[in-house]
């Protein structure tokens, strides 16, 4: 399976908010991977979809 970038956009808990870019085979893997970066993020919201 191709790895495919994935965008989100994510929140942490004082308000500031920004995209993240996440290559990974499938968008819960890119979910996961980008929770686990920002364990203390707010919210984590998929943004984009790759064609």
């Amino acid at each position: 399976m191709e790895m495919k970038e994935y965008e989100f956009y994510v929140t942490l808990q004082d308000g500031k908010g920004f995209k993240v870019i996440q290559k990974a085979r499938t968008m819960s893997e890119a979910k996961q991977a980008v929770e686990a970066q920002y364990s203390n993020a707010k919210s984590v919201m998929f943004t984009r979809v790759p064609y």
